[in-house]
This record gives C-alpha cells, structure tokens and sequence, in this order.
C-alpha cells in the first residue's frame, strides 16, 4: 500500500513537472513560430529579445520531469524512448538547432534572417513532435500483446495523436502571441488592450495545464493505455521504482519545487 502512495506522488509530481514546462517554455516555442511569420526585422528582433533572458531556464523543468520519469518509471520510460525513438531524437536535435541559432542570430548578423528562420522551425518541431508523442500516449500504443508494444509503423497511422499536435501547435502560438502582446511587442492602444493581452495569456495557461491534467488523470492508474485491447494497459504500480528510491526522489522532488516556486 505505501508503494502505491509513493507510487502515485511521483507519477503526478512528474505531470506537474511536465506542466510547468509546458506553460513556461511554451511561450518561448509559440514566440519561436510567430518569427516565422513576422517580416519585420525589428520585431523579430524585439521577439528574441523578450525571450532570450530565460528561455533556457524553462527548459530545466523539461530536465527535472524526465529525470524524475526515468528514475520513478524506468520500464515506462524505455517504452517511450523505444516506442517513438526518431521524434524524441529529432527533437533532441532541434533544441541543439534552437541554442545554436539563436546564437549565431546575435553574431552573424549579415544571415540573420536565415538563422532566425531555423530557429523558429526548430521551435515548431519541438512543440509538434512532443505534443505527438502526447496525443499517443493519450490515445494509447497499439501492442501486440500485453505489454509488448507493436513496432509495425502502420499501426500509428491515426489521426488522433497528429490533430491533437496541429491543433497544440496552434495553441502554443497563440500562448506565445499573448506574451509578447503583453510584453508590448504589438502596440498597444490602451490599457484596456493591455489587460485583454493578460487574460488571453492566463487562458491559454489554463487551457496548457488542462491538457496535462487530462493527461495524467486520463486512465489512471494505467500509465501505458493500449489502443487495440483496454486490458493490455500497463500499470503505474506494476512498473515503478520501489519505495527506497520513490520515496527520497519524491520528497527531494516537492522540497525544490516548494523552493524554486
């Protein structure tokens, strides 16, 4: 029984981890799209500058929630790493792609536009290509058997998981246009104009956060949920660490939070 407490305080813990980077790193992804459809050079450039302060920082949290996912649910994490090992690779690279650009934007400034450009695709795979991995594990993995997972690359092809990534894509664009309108990257008429800039950025706060909390409450207790057959779902409890490691990662894991936020 005390398994499945700590069990459970780490697999929501870690939600909560991927949440919090999906709000704060989201504006920066959503900003890095909005420069591939901003023509003027001095916006883009107001666009990076609003980011550049802490947009590597957010990224600790994406650090924090998958190091607490290998070290809670280490099988769950070789299903994932197994299961879509070219997106997270490609995404691996794209966040290379991101600090390399943004750097090269700063100090060569004659190939600007080209740099800039990659980097805002770079920003876009990354959304994507998480938001697909999402949508399937919301959705469920086809297996083969319980808990085998299927290696077959027709078997995902469905729409579900790639709808629900255009459509996060859309959201963190629209995240980041927010947080740059109130930033004052787009003029603002009045203080009226100001005040519907926040409540457009703290909606689609609520909206990022939703996503994660159906995600994590979504099935539960099956962390795994199987697209073909409900049955072959693979529990949190069946496959998390034991209580020696659970329980110091956890506690360790609120005690920074509680001091970091």
């Amino acid at each position: 029984m005390e398994n499945f407490f700590w069990a459970d305080y780490a697999f929501f813990l870690m939600i909560f981890f991927f949440m919090m980077y999906a709000v704060l790193d989201g504006f920066d992804l959503g900003i890095g799209t909005l420069v591939l459809f901003t023509k003027d050079k001095q916006r883009k450039d107001r666009l990076i500058r609003h980011i550049a302060p802490f947009w590597d920082g957010n990224e600790v949290w994406l650090v924090i929630a998958a190091a607490l996912l290998f070290a809670a649910f280490p099988t769950i994490f070789g299903y994932i790493l197994s299961s879509f090992y070219l997106p997270i690779m490609i995404t691996v690279f794209a966040f290379i792609i991101r600090a390399v650009t943004l750097e090269f934007s700063y100090h060569d400034q004659k190939n600007q536009t080209l740099w800039l450009t990659i980097f805002g695709l770079a920003s876009s795979a990354i959304a994507f290509l998480g938001l697909l991995v999402l949508g399937f594990l919301i959705y469920g993995l086809p297996m083969t058997s319980a808990g085998v997972v299927s290696r077959n690359l027709n078997d995902y092809i469905v729409a579900f998981p790639y709808v629900f990534a255009f459509i996060g894509v859309l959201l963190t664009t629209l995240h980041g246009y927010a947080y740059a309108k109130h930033g004052g990257i787009w003029s603002m008429a009045d203080g009226l104009a100001e005040k519907k800039s926040s409540m457009l950025f703290v909606i689609t706060s609520i909206l990022i956060c939703g996503v994660w909390i159906f995600a994590g409450i979504d099935g539960y207790p099956i962390i795994i949920k199987c697209s073909n057959n409900p049955e072959w779902g693979i529990l949190i409890h069946s496959v998390s660490s034991p209580v020696t490691t659970l329980k110091p990662l956890v506690i360790f894991g609120s005690i920074m939070t509680f001091l970091i936020l």
